[in-house]
């Protein structure tokens, strides 16, 4: 087959000559593969602990079916080769003395299949499948999509050389596709600044007092108000950023280091209130929830608040009636709620937060001080003291809405 002409990003070739591709009565045959008309329309699974530097080769078409149908499933081997040139932008990103001891770029090559039913390629390949880059064989029991290797080891490190990678694929009539990325590792508390970081990422806050208006509304108690637990339910502390997926229809939220830290560990991406998927790409940060949590009218220790049927909230606590006893004697504690008024957080003073205070690290109050809170059980009024509170926090049951 004669080689395609050279395009100014990637060259797909033939690595031997049309005379060397008969041997001993089997047939050798050898692809450049085919650049992919609609490459939008290829998408995999996205790699939530990857960064993309760079596309190096894009989405191509590996394909022998008409190969196959013509000299028969017995008597084929399969190539496949591949050029592509690094940037300079590309070698000076992957090169050590930039990377200021960061992990190492990776060069990670990617094969799929389309199946039924699914939006996401398939990455199950046919076995066996034996792959080098510049002659240097990738040793790999059984090659695994996604392929990752340290691109400083294989890569030719400028801009002149060619790198090519070649696969010997196994006789098979099914279509794949495959593309190559330069990646990063990128870290929980990296992933979850560039969350942070993206406008895109937060829903309205009037989006979450609708829905905790309607709920009140249409449920079947005829309930005039709705407790909310501000603890994630991962790690029953209090959330700092507390987020959801878009798919899912409760008002609770879970926090978005807590969840992505448990995913790196056991990667199930599951909402952990009602079960359902919740991948990365369909989080949201709770504006309403967020600006609650990082209020100064919020007491610190404070884990609960209280929705009421126009959308406004206040804090729950629990206060103690009685002390008995130095030694830690129970006492008695009675469920109160703060009459605070605190306004709607779609008020002049929330759109302040927002603009200013977002994103916060922090899960305590907003303007950095530390005031103890305590509860006046005679007044039912608020003074700052210097003594430890006199009220705990309630921990409720977790329902689903």
């Amino acid at each position: 087959m004669d080689e395609m002409d050279d395009s100014p990003e990637v060259h797909l070739t033939c690595p031997a000559p049309r005379h060397e591709c008969i041997m001993n009565g089997n047939y050798e045959f050898y692809i450049h593969g085919s650049l992919v008309m609609d490459p939008a329309s290829i998408q995999f699974k996205t790699l939530p602990f990857q960064h993309i530097i760079n596309q190096v080769v894009p989405p191509i078409c590996i394909d022998f079916t008409p190969i196959i149908s013509l000299a028969g499933l017995n008597n084929v081997r399969n190539h496949l080769g591949v050029e592509f040139y690094l940037s300079l932008s590309d070698v000076q990103k992957i090169c050590p003395t930039n990377r200021g001891g960061k992990q190492a770029s990776l060069l990670q090559i990617r094969i799929g299949e389309r199946l039924s039913g699914m939006s996401k390629l398939s990455e199950e390949l046919p076995q066996p499948v034996l792959m080098s880059i510049n002659s240097k064989q990738i040793l790999m029991n059984d090659l695994k999509s996604p392929i990752n290797v340290n691109a400083i080891d294989y890569l030719h490190l400028n801009t002149v050389d060619a790198n090519e990678i070649t696969i010997s694929w196994p006789p098979c009539k099914r279509i794949y596709y495959m593309l190559v990325n330069l990646v990063d590792i990128i870290s929980v508390e990296e992933l979850v600044e560039d969350i942070k970081m993206d406008n895109d990422r937060f829903c309205l806050a009037l989006e979450t007092k609708k829905k905790a208006m309607e709920l009140l509304k249409n449920s079947s108690k005829d309930l005039k108000t709705f407790n909310l637990t501000l603890l994630c339910p991962i790690n029953k502390s209090k959330m700092i950023l507390p987020v959801k997926s878009v798919n899912c229809h409760h008002l609770q939220c879970f926090d978005l280091q807590a969840f992505i830290y448990s995913n790196k560990i056991v990667p199930t991406w599951i909402c952990p209130i009602c079960t359902k998927d919740c991948i990365l790409d369909d989080l949201k940060i709770d504006s309403f929830l967020l600006f609650i949590i990082n209020s100064i009218k919020l007491p610190k220790t404070c884990e609960e608040i209280q929705l009421d049927a126009n959308g406004k909230w206040k804090p729950c606590i629990l206060n103690s009636d009685s002390r008995e006893g130095i030694l830690g004697t129970s006492c008695s504690l009675k469920k109160t709620i703060l009459e605070i008024d605190l306004g709607n957080s779609d008020d002049e003073e929330f759109c302040d937060f927002v603009k200013t205070g977002l994103p916060i690290k922090s899960a305590g109050n907003s303007n950095g001080s530390k005031p103890k809170i305590c509860m006046n059980t005679t007044s039912n009024t608020l003074e700052i003291k210097t003594e430890e509170p006199l009220f705990k926090i309630i921990k409720k049951e977790e329902t689903n809405d």
